[in-house]
């Protein structure tokens, strides 16, 4: 099934619109971030973001096989249900 007709199967218009979202999306980040103001910045908040982050970064990093097939039994699984 085609989603997009016009991009599938074509590399540029496929590379055009993903680099053209990737620059959109890194140009609205920057626009997000600086319009913040921090008057202050509260030390437990940001000691309590970093634990939090850490303990994120490595739960995700040992649990994710057993959270997510890997890309070849994924891929069969998906051809297996598309017949």
């Amino acid at each position: 099934m085609k989603q997009v007709p016009w991009i599938d199967g074509d590399r540029f218009y496929t590379w055009t619109v993903h680099l053209l979202a990737t620059f959109f999306h890194i140009y609205a980040n920057y626009r997000a971030v600086t319009s913040v103001v921090l008057e202050t910045l509260d030390e437990q908040v940001l000691i309590f973001s970093f634990f939090l982050s850490f303990f994120l970064s490595f739960f995700l990093q040992f649990t994710h096989s057993f959270f997510f097939f890997s890309m070849k039994k994924q891929n069969n699984k998906e051809i297996d249900n598309y017949y």
